[in-house]
């Protein structure tokens, strides 16, 4: 399977644009709680990027690279 082509699709249909995602984004798209992102996000497994005055940002290639990689949700 495309994960990239999976994840954008995901992305269209839920008329979603972005090149950068929030905690609950992620959410939406995987459908795992809020802990498993920020565990995913403090162990590295999931690159996320800090924004001065905005909460956390995860760059869309950074899901698909951690679900292409078959990373287990927990």
């Amino acid at each position: 399977m495309n994960y990239g082509r999976y994840i954008s699709e995901v992305l269209r249909s839920k008329n979603m644009t972005k090149k950068l995602l929030s905690v609950r984004d992620i959410v939406e798209i995987t459908g795992w709680s809020k802990s498993t992102v920020y565990k995913l996000i403090d162990s590295g497994d999931l690159q996320s990027v800090q924004i001065p005055m905005t909460p956390i940002r995860v760059p869309v290639e950074s899901l698909d690279n951690l679900i292409s990689q078959g990373v287990s949700s927990g």
